[in-house]
């Protein structure tokens, strides 16, 4: 079995971040567009309110991407049992 280097590891997660955040930057956009358009008779607001909304659920996946999978160390819990 090969192994990967860390350099690849990181530039594929860095390479599907940067994908993501786009896709999802496009359509913040789009969708926008279309509600600027039929709703809102035709104000700039809905565009830079989806396109915010876009950017900042990319920025959260990607930080889900980067922090998201490192396991955590469970705290030991001592259980005693009292009786009265």
């Amino acid at each position: 079995m090969a192994s990967k280097r860390s350099e690849d590891v990181y530039g594929q997660k860095v390479d599907r971040c940067m994908y993501n955040a786009l896709i999802k930057l496009v359509s913040g956009v789009g969708i926008g567009i279309v509600v600027s358009a039929f709703l809102f008779k035709r104000k700039p607001w809905p565009v830079i309110l989806g396109a915010g909304l876009g950017t900042g659920m990319g920025i959260s996946d990607c930080n889900h991407e980067f922090k998201g999978h490192v396991p955590v160390k469970p705290v030991p819990v001592e259980v005693t049992s009292e009786t009265s």
